[in-house]
């Protein structure tokens, strides 16, 4: 009785673990002098919230690496939050975004890498 009650409290735990660990991922890449630039956005579900990270990488230093993130409502267009990171001198950054919403949101993302020359990647999610 209690192996079959232990494997039926594992399976309620997986499918539990499944509905709320949902995550929307999106990439771009260019080539740029700095190297390749390399723009990823990653959104993380829950049962009523999510959290958007926006990481912007590059091969060799640059004077400015950029990541932006921001959440939109997707029925009306809103934003339900935003956030941006500046590098100096760097070849990584990272922003990040929370909401607590219970609906549809699309999410955008913005990878920039400046200089004396400026390079952008964008990425979208819709979850």
């Amino acid at each position: 009785m209690l192996k079959k009650t232990s494997s039926m409290f594992l399976i309620v735990m997986l499918i539990s673990i499944c509905v709320v660990a949902y995550a929307g991922t999106d990439y771009d890449s260019k080539s740029t002098v700095y190297g390749l630039l390399e723009g990823e956005l990653s959104v993380h579900r829950g049962w009523d919230n999510a959290a958007a990270f926006a990481c912007t990488s590059v091969e060799t230093e640059a004077p400015y690496v950029v990541s932006k993130v921001e959440i939109l409502r997707r029925a009306t267009g809103s934003r339900l939050d935003y956030g941006s990171n500046t590098e100096r001198n760097a070849t990584y950054s990272e922003a990040e975004a929370y909401t607590t919403a219970e609906y549809d949101i699309t999410t955008y993302g913005t990878h920039e890498v400046r200089g004396k020359s400026s390079y952008a990647v964008y990425t979208r999610t819709f979850d």
